[in-house]
């Protein structure tokens, strides 16, 4: 889900020394709003899920879930 307040988000990040930043993609559009010198210096990672955060900011990958009672598993998105 996208969130509001992008940029000063960012720029707080920045000042706090955090190189890497995990950004949903829905909010791909308010970095256009980060100065340019400052996003230089930073790493975006666009996520879709929340199983994309975890990945990257843990490493681990998540099993994909049972869904329901029939036991199926669910397919994968790409």
């Amino acid at each position: 889900m996208p969130v509001g307040g992008i940029k000063e988000k960012v720029l707080a990040a920045h000042r706090a020394g955090i190189k890497q930043i995990i950004l949903s993609r829905e909010n791909e559009e308010d970095l256009k709003e980060i100065p340019k010198d400052i996003a230089g210096e930073l790493a975006f990672i666009l996520v879709d899920t929340i199983e994309d955060v975890i990945k990257t900011a843990l490493d681990i990958e998540l099993p994909v879930p049972f869904i329901g009672q029939t036991g199926q598993r669910a397919q994968k998105s790409a």
